[in-house]
């Protein structure tokens, strides 16, 4: 992974691991993906990170919409329309 790739992904891992509701098994996938950073296993704990997310966090647009003139658009985003 490139320098400036993996500087990002390891503070957003930080703020993620920091977070009061990011549950317990995502938080150890997560300590063991900043433990094989830059290392052999980075490339085999980074499969087991986003699959670890992939079961956790819901995407946003699995949630009822709090208005319902909203529209859908693509990634499961909702906007407010223009």
């Amino acid at each position: 992974m490139e320098k400036t790739l993996l500087d990002f992904v390891t503070e957003k891992t930080r703020a993620l691991i920091a977070a009061p509701t990011c549950c317990s098994q995502l938080k150890a996938v997560a300590e063991d993906w900043l433990n094989a950073a830059g290392t052999a296993q980075e490339a085999e704990a980074t499969r087991r990170y986003v699959a670890e997310m992939e079961a956790d966090i819901m995407p946003r647009g699995c949630w009822p919409s709090p208005n319902p003139k909203w529209e859908q658009r693509s990634l499961g985003r909702r906007t407010p329309p223009m």
